[in-house]
């Protein structure tokens, strides 16, 4: 099975997500892996079946150095 990487698929205002509060979002969770409280994050925000907003941050796997990165990962 391909990988497919996780992009968003509509504008976060055409769905009612205002982009600088979704900014707020990841900027809020990049001072957690900064201050050492998370490894890294995934974020998927959508609604009415349409992907607003992907972003991730840090390590996925600290031992090995792996990034999180925003592709394999499953939503439903």
């Amino acid at each position: 099975m391909a990988m497919t990487e996780l992009k968003a698929d509509v504008d976060p205002a055409e769905v009612g997500f205002d982009p600088a509060r979704l900014d707020r979002i990841d900027r809020h969770f990049r001072r957690y892996v900064d201050d050492g409280r998370l490894p890294g994050w995934l974020i998927t925000v959508s609604r009415q079946g349409r992907l607003a907003h992907v972003s991730g941050y840090g390590s996925r796997d600290v031992e090995s150095g792996l990034p999180v990165e925003a592709c394999g990962a499953s939503i439903r």
